[in-house]
């Protein structure tokens, strides 16, 4: 059958205002992410010299400064190690411990182990961390984590400027929290943000950054690798639990 030139004329038409549109969104979606990084930017630019990291609130900007109201952990070159040893968990707040049943499998020490599986391990703490190949890990000391993270990642070299970003909602939006390595904050609740953060960008400058289910660095944390993203922590098993952070230097 014989189509008149009118109807591919149409049809062009149609596929060249679907272009558009197309190209509309994309351009968009790019200043609006411009926008986001520019704030991030220009808010790192005019901080105090004592502020060690910042979060936002109805699109206002209130810096973190150590021994103003907000509490603040500074130890430089802190392991995962050192920290559970400064910060204990005490043998009942561990036994009391429910792990959560992440979206995909989990190797714990090595071992393969199906989602629900991971209730096996209930009443004992456990450190989590993607490999490389994104594959979601656990270990039941945080040595056996850090032989983990030297084998995978290598040896990071320590700095101390950009911030770790944590957002309340997925895909890096709403209200965002910003710390530079060396710090931790033991009490989220302080800030508006317990059991809030949806979604991360890891420092490209320190080492290491962790989210941890329980005030004072408690319970199970997930690590980020220097330079690493999350646009949606709920892969991990992670949406909406972190109550303490740390980063690393």
């Amino acid at each position: 059958m014989k189509v008149p030139k009118a109807c591919f004329n149409n049809e062009a038409t149609t596929r060249g205002k679907n272009r558009g549109i197309l190209f509309f969104a994309v351009i968009s979606l790019v200043l609006i992410m411009s926008v986001l990084c520019i704030s991030h930017v220009s808010a790192q630019d005019v901080k105090p010299d004592n502020a060690v990291g910042y979060y936002t609130e109805n699109g206002k900007v209130t810096w973190i400064i150590p021994g103003q109201g907000i509490d603040v952990t500074q130890l430089a070159g802190a392991t995962p190690s050192m920290i559970e040893k400064l910060y204990p968990m005490t043998p009942q707040a561990e036994a009391a411990i429910v792990h959560q049943v992440p979206t995909s499998s989990v190797i714990i020490d090595g071992t393969l182990y199906q989602a629900k599986q991971i209730s096996q391990f209930n009443g004992k703490r456990l450190r989590f961390i993607a490999g490389k190949d994104g594959t979601l890990n656990a270990f039941t000391t945080p040595e056996k984590l850090e032989q983990f993270q030297t084998e995978q990642y290598g040896v990071v070299s320590p700095q101390t400027t950009t911030n770790s970003v944590f957002y309340k909602d997925w895909y890096y939006t709403g209200q965002a929290l910003g710390l530079t390595p060396g710090n931790g904050l033991p009490n989220l609740n302080q800030i508006g943000f317990d059991n809030y953060i949806s979604s991360a960008v890891a420092t490209t400058t320190g080492t290491w950054s962790y989210i941890y289910d329980y005030a004072n660095y408690g319970g199970d944390y997930f690590g980020m690798a220097k330079g690493s993203s999350y646009p949606s922590l709920t892969i991990q098993g992670w949406n909406d639990r972190a109550s303490s952070i740390w980063v690393y230097q």
